[in-house]
């Protein structure tokens, strides 16, 4: 990679034992909320709902630590004091990037609106990655966290992420997955049992109420609703 697209790239990477020395500001969403930070570099975190992270800035370096959950970042660029977003054993490096992590279910999705991001394995020090390894504006990558391995893919991104247009996008996903993700959103959990999880959803949901979302669940999938004091369950039609 060219000197110039280097310089816009973010580094996926391990840094043990980095903050140890650090005291973070914690940010957190509950269920259901969501909201935007404001740091004082000018780089702006907008958190989705559940979500927990924590803000270490130093004289050289700006850590962010996403817990769980899903943080969109607009990134003020400063090559002196790189910002890293750390996900589990994963760690992106940016440059002036707009980009989106959620972390959910065993795995870390990383989608880049703008600039490029690089993604490096455990031990990795090179600075310009082979290019299968470098999302750029509309790549996807879903890295398992227990392996490290990435599948990446070519999505549409408007100016804002699916989230923040109040939308959850589906693409060849489980019911299974689909219910948990929903779940971060609503305070009354969706449940299925293992036979009806495994039906595949591709679907735009409007995140407007958890009975709408369920309502059209039921329209496009052969599934019925009931409901309990504690969950809504989920099963499959005879």
């Amino acid at each position: 990679i060219a000197g110039g697209m280097a310089a816009g790239l973010a580094a996926l990477a391990l840094l043990p034992g980095l903050w140890k020395a650090q005291t973070p500001l914690i940010y957190e969403t509950v269920t259901g909320q969501t909201r935007e930070v404001a740091l004082n570099d000018g780089t702006r975190l907008h958190l989705n709902s559940a979500t927990r992270l924590e803000v270490r800035y130093a004289r050289k370096q700006r850590d962010i630590v996403l817990d769980k959950g899903e943080v969109a970042l607009d990134v003020v660029h400063d090559a002196d004091r790189p910002l890293s977003v750390h996900a589990g054993d994963e760690v992106l490096r940016d440059v002036g990037t707009v980009f989106d992590v959620l972390r959910h279910d065993g795995a870390v999705t990383v989608t880049v609106q703008s600039g490029a991001v690089a993604l490096l394995r455990a031990g990795e020090t090179s600075k310009t990655p082979a290019s299968e390894r470098v999302l750029h504006a509309g790549d996807q990558a879903v890295i398992d966290e227990r392996t490290g391995r990435a599948e990446r893919s070519r999505i549409m991104v408007g100016p804002g992420f699916d989230w923040q247009r109040g939308q959850a996008v589906y693409r060849n996903r489980s019911l299974a997955y689909v219910v948990s993700d929903l779940n971060r959103y609503f305070d009354k959990p969706i449940e299925v049992d293992a036979e009806t999880g495994k039906l595949n959803v591709t679907a735009v949901l409007t995140l407007d109420s958890e009975a709408s979302v369920v309502r059209h669940l039921q329209d496009f999938l052969p599934v019925e609703a009931t409901e309990s004091d504690k969950a809504i369950i989920l099963r499959q039609k005879p």
